[in-house]
């Protein structure tokens, strides 16, 4: 397995997709109303050579500036800036979204 988490040949080049890609990337609506995988070659067109976690990283950022865009009432900002009232859990404290997308930045 090639390090950005699609299968390589003994020759190191890309062999079939990955089957994580395909949930990462989901399923495509044909024109007559079907649903269908991705195929290799439109999950390495969607990749363009990429690293697979740049790419969910990249993607992870889109999102957060699409969420800061948003209007104050939206559902999504009330759950972002949502603060549980109850205590953790004794132990290591779950990593949450927003915790990674910072990390991201950071690095």
């Amino acid at each position: 397995m090639h390090p950005d988490g699609v299968r390589t040949n003994n020759t190191g080049k890309r062999a079939a997709a990955d089957p994580r890609l395909r949930k990462i990337f989901g399923p495509t609506r044909t024109a007559d109303g079907y649903w269908r995988i991705k195929t290799n070659q439109e999950i390495n067109d969607i990749l363009k050579g990429q690293n697979i976690i740049g790419f969910i990283k990249k993607q992870r950022l889109n999102w957060l500036g699409h969420v800061e865009r948003m209007a104050g009432d939206n559902i999504v900002q009330k759950i972002k800036r949502w603060k549980p009232m109850s205590k953790r859990i004794i132990g290591r404290p779950k990593t949450r979204w927003e915790e990674n997308v910072w990390k991201i930045q950071r690095a």
